[in-house]
């Protein structure tokens, strides 16, 4: 009995840390027009103001989740790797949790991040995401090229997605 749930384990946790895509079938699509609400609770930002030229990524994660802990922390280690990129961190608990994890992570000192409230499941409602940590990786031109999901082993990977 013990091993099954030992093999159970495992194989839950592989899911969450790999280098695979999901097709979604929105390859290649415009990023659509979404409203975030920014950590001031009063500010809205808008996906229609993300301006053309350089790529991004709209990660959607939770601040309890250890495998979006983890990759965030990845982005940060790596940063360097990413001069040209925004990193748009979206979740749909509230803005005290946020608060916090922000905090924690002192996201304020990254210019090219920013954590947003998705108070309408907007994320979740296009991309319909099987697990999280989740990405939706777009390209110069704000059109989408890959949906990530879960943890990417290697960081790297991202940048042959971006670049």
């Amino acid at each position: 009995m013990k091993f099954i749930i030992v093999i159970t384990i495992a194989l839950s946790c592989v899911g969450c840390f790999n280098d695979d895509y999901i097709k979604t079938g929105l390859e290649g699509h415009p990023l659509p027009s979404f409203d975030f609400l920014l950590m001031d609770s009063a500010t809205k930002f808008k996906t229609d103001k993300i301006p053309t030229g350089n790529p991004f990524v709209l990660l959607y994660f939770s601040p309890n989740c250890p495998f979006c802990k983890a990759q965030i922390k990845d982005i940060i280690q790596n940063i360097r790797n990413f001069p040209n990129t925004h990193f748009y961190l979206l979740s749909s608990f509230p803005l005290g949790n946020l608060k916090k994890f922000r905090q924690d992570y002192k996201l304020d000192k990254y210019s090219n991040i920013i954590i947003a409230q998705d108070y309408q499941k907007q994320f979740v409602s296009y991309y319909n995401p099987p697990a999280i940590p989740c990405m939706a990786v777009y390209g110069k031109n704000k059109r989408l090229k890959q949906v990530l999901v879960g943890k990417l082993e290697k960081p790297e990977y991202l940048e042959d997605i971006l670049y």
